[in-house]
């Protein structure tokens, strides 16, 4: 009996500070607040180049529009022209957003992507960037 009264308990505390984001609320722009990372035992070398990232991202803003562009607006030029012309596409089912760019929009494999899980509680929204590491505090605008 008491299993069941913790397990019931868990499966309350995890609906209650996770919560959903659909598409419509995802679309608009959304300004970075702060950004953390998950890395350890790395070079300085490496560490130098993650806190450059760390810095652009800081400073970002993610454009979701109504007729799937992508935009990004971050002070490191590789990315920044990687999505001039880029596409988004959303699964509410996993929370995630997967941008590609514009025309291979309908393609089954893209030459790239670029996964975004998000995080929705009361209190934040974070973009997930699950390929660097990066775990981007959000507001929306």
């Amino acid at each position: 009996m008491t299993l069941k009264f913790t397990l019931l308990f868990l499966v309350m505390c995890a609906t209650s500070f996770s919560q959903n984001i659909n598409e419509l609320e995802l679309t608009g722009t959304w300004k970075v607040e702060n950004v953390t990372t998950n890395f350890s035992n790395v070079s300085k070398e490496q560490q130098q180049y993650i806190d450059t990232l760390k810095a652009a991202f800081n400073d970002a803003t993610f454009e979701f529009k109504k007729d799937g562009h992508f935009n990004i607006d971050i002070d490191l030029e590789d990315i920044s022209q990687q999505m001039k012309n880029a596409f988004w596409r959303f699964d509410p089912s996993k929370l995630k957003v997967t941008v590609v760019d514009w025309t291979e929009k309908e393609a089954d494999k893209p030459s790239w992507e670029w996964p975004i899980t998000i995080s929705k509680t009361e209190e934040k929204t974070l973009f997930l960037l699950m390929e660097s590491q990066f775990n981007l505090q959000v507001t929306k605008n």
